[in-house]
């Protein structure tokens, strides 16, 4: 039978870590895992966009969790979280 696209697998009880995802494919891809029962940790860069996504989240009831994330210069390119 052929899918029509709208058929998801389930990610219930699994967690998914997502960059970039404030615009396009990354915003898409945090969605469509979070509607197949992920909580996705989603990183990105700007804030503004990040709140966006927070507030589509919210109005599905998906479980996203955001961490901003910041460019590092130099030689220390270690994550560092924003608190």
């Amino acid at each position: 039978m052929a899918s029509d696209g709208n058929d998801l697998i389930s990610l219930r009880e699994k967690k998914v870590l997502i960059t970039g995802v404030t615009h396009g494919t990354g915003q898409a891809i945090s969605l469509r895992v979070a509607q197949a029962g992920a909580t996705v940790i989603a990183s990105c860069l700007n804030e503004q966009a990040a709140e966006h996504l927070k507030a589509t989240a919210k109005e599905e009831r998906l479980a996203i969790m955001l961490s901003r994330a910041r460019l590092i210069s130099g030689q220390d390119q270690s994550c560092k979280r924003d608190t």
